[in-house]
């Protein structure tokens, strides 16, 4: 009898482990990189080139494409080397017919000798419980001095594929950034078909057993050259037999959106099954030197025939929400920053890289003395002048990427993912290209990055970085770092990446929240200076201000009531590394018998309330505001260290 509840406990295991959900993982070779279902390979993207079947043009062999796309049941969704177009390949994409000066050049037709697509490296790779993905770089090469000479690099291309389960569905996204780094423009005149991304069914289905369907209603007789925001492909599965679909759908923010569409008649093949989204078939188009191209689209693949209704929601969830798409999203969005250590040296070398990727030009605009009254012109409103400093919307990818290499060596990782949801929810007020081309507009590429002084390990320097809703003014001096003055603020509140939903400032209200219940009746009575909520005083433009300290005498706090109130201050000094955050920390809390803490609005969590911490070496202020309707989705906040806003105290010559 005693044996029960162990077979017992042991039953409960095996139905626990039989009914999990199964994961996703991710397998790299030097051949292809196979993202995995439980024991479903749903997807493979291939490295190394792939020959065409025997007996077909070897010419025809090629890399960078994906093949075999599965539904998580296993069918097989894509089809490969078709007789009738040897060089169709799954899920692929390039440009046909287009040109570079007189040179012309054909990136899709392979037999045409004149260019072709290929997989350059691997630049990252994601593999989790609920997502799984990865990011490689291809090129696209033309044979401008004819086949037999060495190509030519005209697009470095960052393509990204991530996939997770969502009601039932695998979808894919599928991001190409594009970047013309020949020193002329790529022309793309109109044509029929070519572009960000094409699909070839399984050679099993033909007008007897499979169709198309587009969001408005077209189909293989009536969709080609028609416009579409999404459009399905079904017909029977490899495996359970019955109706499978791929759908491609196509982001607002494209080139061309709705995109037309080339879609073969029933009479080509059979009614074989070839698609392609093509943002150039009505109207001839470029991407010029230095520029980059960006498309995105997302991939459905699920058992069933699709259901225009379910599509429009998963579009409406994949394209609805940014208004205007730009590089320096792309950037801060997908770069995932690499760092082995926060220390001088470190900070230091991260500086020097990015201002040896800059033009002399650039050095120019981004490298002030470090006394210079640039320091103190920061603003969370940013000016519509000529002011110095490096504009993330001027710079290319790589600039890009090594600036936020630097902020986040510069910054703990709190701080630096803090600064990156920032920037992502200021992208969420982007409303069209005036806006994202203006300092005073919103979003990532209208945020400015200056260096004062020259990087060092010992030697004091500066680093500023300032847009819409962020400031931080970072003094460094070996070991020694100083984040003041620093505004942060947020709108939206929240903001969705790679599929998940992210509160920008969740802990600075949460945090006051619990401290002032923390407190006792009389306690909250002290503190309480205004019914309604207040705004920031202490913000831009108001260096060597010092508040009215009124509020609750912080001495009368018991020892617990004093940790949830430095709790609430590391939020915005732990934004720093740990060293610098913790000797700060230690000279706050020891002035916090000399601090004042003040609050206004309700002490209801949720409610509209604003509130601030003053001391000898610290002020912190945080309100909602009204501008936008709702003050819970748009936040201001600001820190500083009266006593060394920039690193005054150590810059002091004695």
């Amino acid at each position: 009898m005693k044996r029960l509840p162990i077979l017992s406990c042991a039953l409960v295991a095996i139905l626990t482990n039989l009914h999990a959900a199964p994961s996703f993982s991710l397998e790299e070779t030097d051949a292809a990189i196979v993202l995995t279902h439980g024991d479903v390979d749903f997807l493979t993207y291939h490295k190394a080139e792939v020959p065409p079947p025997e007996g077909a043009d070897p010419i025809f062999t090629r890399s960078g494409f994906i093949h075999p796309v599965k539904t998580p049941q296993g069918d097989v969704v894509t089809g490969i080397h078709p007789e009738d177009h040897v060089h169709h390949l799954g899920l692929w994409h390039a440009w046909v017919k287009c040109k570079i000066g007189d040179k012309e050049i054909d990136f899709w037709n392979l037999k045409a000798r004149k260019g072709r697509v290929r997989y350059a490296s691997t630049k990252e790779t994601v593999s989790e419980t609920d997502r799984v993905g990865f990011t490689v770089m291809q090129e696209h090469v033309a044979f401008l001095d004819g086949p037999d000479e060495a190509p030519t690099v005209i697009l470095e291309e960052a393509f990204t594929v991530m996939a997770r389960l969502v009601d039932d569905a695998f979808e894919i996204d599928y991001h190409t950034a594009q970047t013309n780094v020949h020193d002329e423009a790529l022309e793309l005149p109109a044509y029929r078909y070519g572009g960000p991304i094409a699909y070839r069914a399984p050679h099993a289905w033909d007008n007897s057993n499979s169709d198309y369907l587009g969001s408005e209603g077209t189909t293989r007789v009536d969709g080609h050259q028609t416009r579409s925001k999404w459009c399905a492909f079904w017909g029977p599965g490899d495996v359970t037999e019955d109706p499978v679909h791929l759908a491609i759908l196509v982001h607002r923010d494209n080139h061309d959106f709705p995109q037309r569409m080339r879609v073969w008649p029933p009479s080509s093949n059979n009614g074989a099954i070839f698609f392609n989204y093509v943002p150039a078939q009505e109207t001839s188009w470029a991407i010029n030197a230095g520029e980059t191209s960006l498309m995105r689209y997302r991939l459905v693949v699920q058992g069933g025939k699709p259901d225009t209704e379910r599509l429009n929601q998963r579009w409406s969830r994949f394209a609805g929400g940014k208004k205007y798409w730009t590089v320096a999203q792309e950037v801060v969005a997908t770069h995932r920053p690499e760092v082995s250590e926060r220390t001088p040296a470190a900070r230091a070398a991260a500086a020097k890289a990015l201002l040896e990727a800059l033009t002399d030009e650039q050095r120019k605009q981004t490298v002030f003395p470090l006394e210079s009254d640039e320091r103190t012109q920061w603003t969370n409103v940013p000016p519509s002048g000529d002011e110095g400093g490096l504009r993330l919307g001027d710079a290319s990818r790589e600039v890009i990427e090594k600036a936020l290499d630097l902020l986040a060596t510069s910054l703990s990782e709190q701080g630096y993912l803090k600064t990156r949801n920032i920037l992502l929810a200021d992208d969420d007020l982007l409303q069209d290209q005036a806006q994202a081309d203006r300092r005073g507009g919103f979003g990532s590429a209208n945020y400015w990055l200056l260096l004062f002084g020259q990087p060092s390990e010992s030697e004091p320097w500066g680093l500023q970085f300032d847009g819409h809703h962020l400031a931080i003014n970072l003094t460094m001096v070996g070991e020694k770092m100083s984040c003041s003055p620093a505004f942060i603020g947020t709108q939206p509140r929240a903001i969705q990446l790679d599929g998940k939903e992210i509160i920008v400032m969740e802990n600075e209200p949460a945090y006051a929240f619990d401290f002032v219940h923390a407190l006792s009746d009389e306690q909250r009575r002290d503190a309480l200076k205004d019914d309604r909520r207040g705004n920031l005083q202490a913000g831009a433009g108001r260096d060597g201000f010092r508040p009215d300290p009124r509020g609750l005498d912080c001495s009368t706090l018991t020892e617990e009531q004093k940790e949830a109130l430095m709790k609430l201050i590391a939020v915005w000094v732990k934004d720093l590394p740990e060293g610098p955050a913790a000797a700060r920390l230690s000279e706050i809390e020891a002035q916090l018998d000399q601090t004042r803490f003040a609050w206004r609005g309700p002490f209801e969590p949720g409610s509209d309330a604003s509130y601030h911490v003053y001391g000898p070496g610290v002020i912190i202020e945080y309100a909602g505001q009204d501008l936008g309707g709702d003050p819970a989705e748009h936040l201001h906040s600001i820190y500083r260290n009266p006593n060394n806003e920039y690193g005054a105290q150590w810059l002091a010559k004695p």
